[in-house]
């Protein structure tokens, strides 16, 4: 596993690493040489990446709005030899549209716009930068991606898991296992 990260992201995205082999939620038996995980709020793609070790020829399905996230999330499937990925620069909500996205600086693992509705007392406001991001509901991008049946369902999206769930309805009924952060 090779990640690659920005400097100042580095021991944020270990402790997400760290965090993902200590839960080791993903259930083996979900997975055969067809399955299918979307990985919601895919960050620069460490899920994905633990996945894909496990389960190389399953299809993986990102989604990741911040566009500096979105970069590191295509150069850690390409440097990591995953070809089977269909990866979107949007965040997943209710609706299409283009809406205000948080991003914090600082900290790169954290983004969304539900950043500042979560109680961080040693968190600055200041940090976070505001940019204009697209919006897809998860059930037009599952008919964009043409898949019917998906394994797994991770959705960390910082707060926002109400909005994705309101735009999956189609998703939700195709969908062995949710997991959400």
């Amino acid at each position: 596993l090779t990640p690659h990260l920005e400097r100042e992201s580095a021991v944020p995205c270990l402790e997400v690493f760290q965090e993902l082999h200590e839960l080791d939620a993903f259930p083996e038996s979900l997975l055969n040489d067809d399955g299918v995980v979307l990985d919601i709020g895919a960050n620069i793609g460490l899920f994905t990446l633990l996945c894909h070790r496990r389960h190389p020829r399953a299809t993986y399905v990102c989604v990741e709005p911040d566009p500096i996230m979105f970069r590191l999330l295509q150069q850690n499937l390409n440097a990591n030899g995953v070809d089977n990925a269909i990866i979107h620069n949007v965040a997943a909500g209710r609706t299409k549209e283009d809406r205000v996205f948080h991003r914090c600086r600082p900290l790169p693992t954290l983004s969304g716009r539900g950043l500042l509705e979560i109680s961080r007392p040693w968190f600055n406001p200041k940090w976070i930068e505001d940019i204009d991001v697209a919006y897809s509901d998860l059930d037009s991008l599952l008919e964009e991606s043409c898949l019917r049946k998906i394994n797994f369902l991770k959705i960390d999206v910082e707060g926002d898991e109400c909005d994705v769930l309101l735009g999956a309805e189609n998703v939700l009924s195709a969908t062995d296992v949710v997991q959400i952060e």
